[in-house]
């Protein structure tokens, strides 16, 4: 069988023992190096049985990624049909912007700019 040496990851824990052991790994003659976490099925695992990396990772709220879920997720349902029902109602209006203002505030990167600069900053 052809395993991809690259794909490998080693986690040593023993609650018992030095988890740093001298026991070497190989695949096709390469040495396994272990790891302080690897990431299986995309759980990240750590040594120490944390997921703290995990965590950080579900929890980030990155300039792309927020902007993919406000687009794809978000977006849609104020502008739905809005060629019909096109608000001139300020406080109408104002409950929309609303949602755009919180969301963008919540960006990683956006905090000290104000609303307008943020929508400049994400071209929205």
């Amino acid at each position: 069988m052809a395993l991809n040496e690259d794909k490998f990851g080693l986690l040593r824990y023993d609650p018992l023992r030095d988890p740093k052991a001298d026991t070497t790994y190989e695949c096709n003659r390469i040495s396994i190096e272990p790891s302080d976490y690897v990431k299986d099925l995309e759980v990240h695992m750590s040594q120490n049985l944390t997921f703290t990396r995990q965590i950080d990772i579900a929890a980030e709220r990155n300039k792309e990624y927020m902007l993919t879920l406000w687009k794809t997720l978000v977006l849609p349902k104020p502008v739905c049909c809005c060629q019909l029902w096109s608000s001139h109602k300020e406080g109408d209006i104002a409950k929309l912007e609303a949602v755009q203002r919180t969301f963008t505030s919540r960006i990683e990167g956006m905090q000290g700019l104000n609303y307008w600069e943020r929508l400049k900053e994400l071209r929205l």
